[in-house]
């Protein structure tokens, strides 16, 4: 069969390139081609996406050859490099000898490893932008906006329910939006919804000024009208104002991990009601940085229902949280007679003591380093994870080789996680017993 333009057959085309001209290595990634588990491996090592294509690629790669060679040859020492220098200049100046008083032979190659090796780096940097897995910061965001149109998650504000009390119920008063609140700090908190109360108490929906983690405040946080004597405060004798479950949901800015997990589940969220839509559609609110969907209350015979569990990124979350991502399921996610709902994971302290030994002459900063990465673990956990005690106290040991062992002194037993809890440290963290 000819090409249409030049009516020449298609394979005729350059020995050890491909159709399209491109520099092609079949001894290295031919059978990464015909094998997806070969290739997702051969992408992994490059550090980059499993799903990546040959040889789309080398389309990408303006340096010719591939960037395995060079990645290949980052990997090699630098001794060797210099020796295959040497003998590549000696080859081509017979004159040159190392041996020589005052040659120049060395100063020369080691010039040229230098050069070699950082031209290489740039490469391989400048290959690594074009994949999700690679590509860091502003390079990630725009290969999300490129590709995706996906924005990364900004600081977000925190939320919360306001319990407002009055001394007695002198008819019905509404509490305006947009009315500024305050805590004792002084940072400000805006009314999100006008709300209307008949009782002694209602609920009124409330985010903060300031985004990140400062604006989270803890349970049962006071606050008070900015305006003191504000008009709408005459109907409400004795006012109170407090946040009993807290302040949550102000996050920093999406990390680089958090931003490709929420990539990977792009795609494959296409489908509604499915658990990765469901995720990825929670995931879209700002203040939720966790979300876990829990199907076993679904029974094919007779319906049942999906649980969806929520946090921020610091592991809290309350329940005006959880409705704006019932409202945002509600609209998006979910297929018609799928009931969803959705609540605030419960975090669950379980107290950690160990004792550790360690080999003599050991790093003294090796224990403390072993409790770091103890920690980082149990901070690791997903909503509804159990905790086994072998899993702990192998994150122990592997912190440092001095340690030679790592005994859970408590909890005594593995602790299994209720739906939607969240089994984390106290504030001490892990203890030495």
């Amino acid at each position: 069969m000819g090409s249409r333009d030049q009516g020449v057959p298609v394979t005729s085309h350059e020995p050890g390139t491909d159709r399209r001209g491109h520099r092609s290595h079949p001894q290295r990634i031919g059978p990464a081609r015909r094998d997806p588990a070969r290739r997702a491996g051969y992408c992994q090592r490059l550090s980059l996406d499993a799903g990546c294509r040959f040889p789309r690629p080398h389309a990408l790669w303006p340096f010719g050859g591939h960037p395995a060679h060079l990645m290949t040859t980052l990997l090699r020492p630098i001794s060797q490099d210099m020796q295959l220098i040497l003998a590549d200049i000696q080859s081509r100046h017979p004159d040159l000898d190392a041996a020589r008083t005052g040659s120049l032979i060395n100063t020369i190659a080691g010039v040229a490893v230098t050069v070699k090796r950082d031209a290489e780096r740039l490469a391989i940097r400048e290959f690594s932008r074009a994949f999700f897995a690679s590509a860091q910061g502003e390079d990630l965001d725009r290969l999300a906006d490129d590709h995706l149109q996906l924005p990364r998650q900004a600081a977000s504000t925190s939320l919360g329910f306001v319990t407002a009390y009055r001394s007695s119920a002198v008819g019905a008063n509404t509490i305006p939006g947009g009315t500024i609140l305050i805590d004792a700090d002084g940072r400000e908190f805006e009314v999100t919804e006008a709300t209307l109360v008949t009782g002694t108490a209602a609920s009124v929906p409330v985010a903060s000024s300031g985004t990140g983690r400062g604006a989270n405040r803890p349970a049962n946080t006071v606050l008070y009208p900015k305006v003191a004597g504000a008009p709408w405060t005459t109907g409400f004798p004795g006012l109170r104002l407090i946040a009993v479950e807290g302040m949550t949901g102000g996050n920093p800015v999406e990390t680089d991990e958090e931003f490709r997990a929420r990539i990977a589940e792009f795609y494959i969220s296409a489908r509604r009601a499915t658990i990765p839509a469901l995720r990825y559609i929670a995931l879209t609110v700002p203040q939720v940085r966790r979300v876990v969907v829990d199907e076993s209350r679904i029974r094919p015979e007779r319906g049942g229902w999906v649980t969806v569990y929520v946090t921020d990124g610091s592991d809290q979350a309350n329940q005006l949280m959880a409705r704006e991502v019932q409202r945002v399921l509600d609209r998006n996610g979910k297929a018609a007679g799928v009931i969803v709902n959705v609540y605030p994971a419960a975090v669950v302290q379980v107290p950690v003591t160990v004792r550790m030994t360690q080999r003599a002459g050991g790093d003294p900063r090796a224990i403390q380093r072993a409790l770091d990465a103890g920690a980082r673990f149990m901070g690791a956990l997903p909503i509804g994870a159990d905790l086994y005690r072998e899993a702990l106290s192998a994150s122990l040991l592997g912190a440092d080789a001095s340690i030679l062992s790592a005994e859970i002194v408590t909890p005594t037993v593995n602790i299994i996680a209720g739906a939607g809890q969240l089994l984390r440290l106290p504030p001490e963290g892990i203890t030495l017993a």
